[in-house]
């Protein structure tokens, strides 16, 4: 369960993404205009790497949010349709989980980094359609003569207003992008 908290430690609403397995989460992030997070890490006990973007609702008005659709649910319920706010999903690294997410300012992309030492451009505003709209990679950073950006686990990602990208991994090099 993913749970958003308002800054007085109360509970806004809880995400269910993924039906009753457990998420280790590692990273999020809020895009620069502050109308979306993301969330991401592993799903728990396997070497599946996932992250969701969600639309951030107005404090209070969500309880609960599932990317199915509940079949119980009231059709006189005010709130949000809890679905609706899963605006897309990722997954893409290999064994480890995301590490580290970052939102590229005034553009349609976030950058996120997992354990497998990979660095991954992801669109996220037109996600590829479906039940279930996945952001789709749009560019793999790499190092010269290498298959990822770092040798060793991507340990933070921070993104300048500017767009450029600086990661930093357990190989012990922060890189410039």
């Amino acid at each position: 369960v993913l749970t958003i908290c308002t800054a007085d430690g109360s509970t806004s609403q809880e995400i269910r993404p993924e039906a009753l397995l457990p998420i280790n989460l590692f990273a999020g992030d809020f895009s620069t205009d502050g109308q979306h997070i993301v969330a991401a890490g592993q799903i728990a006990g396997t070497s599946e790497s996932k992250a969701w973007v969600i639309k951030v609702p107005a404090i209070g008005s969500v309880r609960e949010i599932e990317i199915e659709n509940d079949p119980d649910r009231d059709s006189d319920d005010q709130t949000p349709d809890p679905a609706s706010l899963i605006t897309c999903t990722f997954s893409g690294h290999e064994a480890g989980g995301i590490s580290s997410v970052g939102f590229i300012p005034d553009s349609p992309y976030l950058v996120s980094g997992g354990n497998d030492g990979a660095l991954v451009l992801w669109n996220w505003r037109q996600p590829l359609p479906g039940t279930r709209p996945m952001a789709y990679e749009a560019f793999r950073f790499m190092t010269a003569g290498e298959t990822t950006a770092h040798k060793a686990p991507i340990t933070a990602i921070d993104v300048a207003h500017s767009g450029r990208i600086a990661s930093s991994g357990a190989d012990g090099k922060v890189s410039l992008w």
